[in-house]
């Protein structure tokens, strides 16, 4: 049986956002889909599909999540306070640049550049 890569993404999302603390308002806006939706992925309802804008968007959010912990090593407490806390490199509080798809890429890049260094 081959895996479903809209389910194993869609877990994946979940888990970073769980991990992050996100609303289910804060996940709906940085996914872009409608907040009744995220209850409806949760119970497996509904995937996201790989390569829809929310796919898109999913996989930058767990690629923004897996540089931010590899940071802090792990730590999910800081990953939480870093989000939260005034960033002037990304242009303000993680949480809200990640509110649009631009922001989200920006913070993505920028964490993943910190990685490499």
């Amino acid at each position: 049986m081959t895996p479903d890569p809209a389910k194993i993404l869609t877990v994946a999302a979940l888990r970073a956002a769980a991990a992050l603390q996100l609303s289910d308002d804060e996940l709906a806006q940085v996914i872009g889909v409608e907040k009744h939706e995220i209850e409806h992925l949760r119970i497996g309802q509904e995937m996201i599909p790989v390569n829809s804008g929310a796919g898109l968007r999913c996989q930058m959010l767990i690629r923004m999540f897996r540089a931010l912990e590899h940071l802090v090593a792990g730590d999910q407490e800081k990953c939480r306070q870093w989000l939260r806390s005034r960033n002037e490199a990304v242009g303000g509080n993680p949480a809200e640049v990640i509110a649009n798809a631009d922001g989200l890429r920006q913070v993505a890049e920028y964490l993943e550049a910190s990685v490499e260094r």
